[in-house]
């Protein structure tokens, strides 16, 4: 963790601007809520289960339409909970294929076998459920910083966030942005290598989706 005044702080000096208010302190705390948001966007995409939250849906008979928590972002995956036996992991509809699911009937030991389909700030299933539970993991949005002593998780890629700010300090003074500018890209493109395989020992593969229920003898079409 990284205080946010002391990445405004080494960015003021990349761009050679220690001292100087042409850059107010609240225009660079929002020019590192911009460096930060592309950080962690960056990060995401490298790394889709880096940042995980949770929590559970409770099926209500007759409820087609569920909301989704506020600081939801990305969907990382759907279980339907079982009081007996394995989780199913749940697959997705598209929209053009919201009929065809409706009288599925398919039941397991965890429940009927649900689709769903996320619709703005809520999740849709079908068929309409009756009961059960549906456990939901997602990414969630970005804790942006509101202070300059809030501290921000640059987990140690300091420099992507610091080049960030003082890039748009640079730019607003119509300085020459280029060495910055190639110094962020690189430093991009080391956050997106680092990432992508973390667990160096097991990295990540293709799988076949059509298996990731096969312990259940599931139709194929429903796996």
């Amino acid at each position: 963790m990284t205080l946010a005044s002391a990445l405004i702080s080494q960015a003021r000096q990349r761009a050679d601007q220690v001292g100087s208010q042409f850059v107010s302190d609240s225009e660079a705390l929002d020019y590192l809520k911009l460096g930060y948001q592309n950080f962690y966007d960056l990060v995401v995409q490298s790394n889709n289960t880096y940042y995980i939250s949770q929590f559970d849906v409770t099926l209500v008979s007759g409820q087609q339409d569920y909301p989704l928590p506020a600081d939801f972002y990305k969907l990382l995956g759907m279980d339907l909970m079982a009081t007996v036996g394995a989780p199913v992991t749940l697959r997705p509809f598209q929209w053009n294929e919201r009929n065809r699911y409706k009288y599925a009937g398919l039941t397991t030991m965890a429940g009927p076998v649900y689709r769903y389909n996320l619709l703005g700030s809520n999740v849709r299933f079908t068929p309409i459920p009756g009961s059960g539970s549906v456990r939901v993991y997602y990414t969630p949005l970005a804790a942006l910083p509101t202070a300059d002593t809030d501290n921000i998780d640059t987990m140690g890629f300091d420099e992507f966030m610091i080049l960030s700010v003082a890039l748009k300090m640079l730019a607003k003074e119509e300085s020459d942005t280029q060495l910055v500018a190639a110094e962020l890209a690189a430093q991009r493109e080391r956050v997106q290598t680092m990432l992508a395989d973390q667990d160096a020992s097991f990295p990540k593969a293709v799988i076949d989706i059509d298996m990731i229920n096969d312990n259940l003898y599931l139709p194929t079409f429903l796996r």
